[in-house]
């Protein structure tokens, strides 16, 4: 991905050169048949680079007419941002920040673009299906993740799940289970249990015990009841033994898919609209998310501010060296800690202070028990053990193990 991503920098920096070498020599030649000293010869900025003047207080909106009247020779030059009212010149610094400001009024789940109850669910940033946004939104959005690839600016704060870069890169395979469990893993875990289902009795039918047709069923953001048919004569037709891979694979085609095809067609038309070149054509989904979406670190400090005890105190040594064994934890520990705890070895949308765990006193010595939790209340059953190696050995021992200890 390193590799893939410098490849980018020099295809983008290379495209840049060219594009202002011949802008340069064209108006020089224009201005030589005009003028007798050379030192009059004069080039437009805008002529060079992509200039964005824009208001910080009206980011969005600024950015928004100014993208939707520019063609995509222009979207294409390097990206120059002035904020209005400033000064100084934008040698790279002024364009990050303002893609981080960016990212924080679009790419955060108040912005109103996203799905809440996948943010909530899963921590990653998707489409509604019957979102009321206008289409022209999820282009803007797309131009503005087209611009950062684009430009090279390292790591937006936009947690996107992997199919969402499948989708992207135009993959021509199916979507899988693994796809749809980083979306929407409730339903992803409740296909996979109706797809290895098998009778524990003579007289068990799959009818019965599922009761399902080719009709499926969502509550809409008024909380409204919408049905879908995955087969053209849907609720007339039973899910069997026989059928139910089939429709595993309509309803996870509709979920990722179908459902949101209208705003994700206006998202990826957008970021088309930018990112079209050969290099980008033959990334593949994991090196593109890598390259939008890199390792994100985990601000334990954050969790640990929002936490609450019972049976412990904040200040007291113990939960002192509690978090003192996280904190210095590797990234591998602190993912296994989040899924053990949560559910989800990822953060939230909008970071680890959006989680208010509880560690909850579960026993003390003499005791070997291992901590446990409850991941639907985010709750931490821990022990209280006489020393901190203990401590450290326990807890780690736990989450090397935490299959089986969750409590759902």
């Amino acid at each position: 991905v390193e590799f893939i991503r410098d490849l980018m920098h020099v295809e983008n920096a290379l495209a840049h050169a060219h594009l202002e070498r011949d802008i340069v020599m064209r108006h020089v030649q224009e201005q030589l048949r005009l003028i007798q000293n050379v030192d009059q010869v004069r080039i437009n900025a805008h002529e060079l680079f992509f200039i964005m003047n824009v208001r910080r207080d009206c980011i969005v909106q600024d950015s928004m007419s100014i993208l939707e009247n520019t063609n995509p020779f222009e979207l294409r030059k390097q990206l120059k941002v002035r904020f209005k009212g400033e000064e100084g010149v934008d040698e790279g610094g002024v364009t990050r920040e303002y893609f981080q400001l960016m990212s924080n009024q679009v790419f955060q789940l108040e912005s109103g673009y996203w799905d809440k109850s996948v943010a909530d669910r899963a921590h990653v940033l998707w489409f509604s299906a019957d979102s009321k946004r206008e289409r022209e939104d999820f282009w803007f959005l797309g131009v503005i993740l087209g611009l950062a690839v684009n430009n090279n600016i390292p790591g937006l704060d936009a947690r996107f799940p992997l199919v969402l870069f499948k989708k992207l890169t135009d993959f021509s395979g199916e979507f899988t289970l693994e796809d749809l469990q980083e979306v929407h893993p409730s339903s992803a875990t409740s296909l996979k249990a109706m797809l290895q289902w098998k009778p524990s009795a003579p007289d068990e039918v799959f009818e019965d015990i599922f009761c399902l047709t080719f009709t499926i069923s969502y509550a809409d953001e008024g909380n409204e009841v919408q049905e879908v048919n995955l087969h053209p004569s849907g609720e007339e037709v039973e899910v069997t033994m026989q059928n139910r891979s089939e429709f595993a694979k309509l309803y996870v085609h509709w979920l990722l898919d179908k459902s949101i095809d209208g705003p994700f067609g206006s998202f990826k038309k957008g970021f088309r609209r930018v990112c079209d070149s050969l290099i980008f054509s033959i990334l593949t989904p994991s090196e593109l998310q890598q390259i939008v979406c890199p390792e994100q670190k985990l601000d334990f400090e954050a969790l640990r501010a929002q936490a609450r005890y019972e049976g412990y105190t904040a200040d007291e040594q113990y939960i002192q060296d509690f978090w003192d064994i996280l904190t210095t934890a590797d990234l591998a520990e602190k993912k296994r800690f989040l899924h053990f705890v949560t559910g989800s070895n990822l953060a939230p949308v909008g970071g680890l202070g959006r989680i208010r765990i509880k560690i909850q006193q579960n026993g003390m010595e003499p005791t070997d028990r291992l901590p446990s939790a409850s991941t639907c209340f985010h709750i931490l059953l821990l022990p209280r053990y006489g020393t901190k190696e203990k401590l450290q050995e326990r807890l780690l021992l736990g989450l090397e193990n935490a299959e089986g200890f969750g409590l759902e």
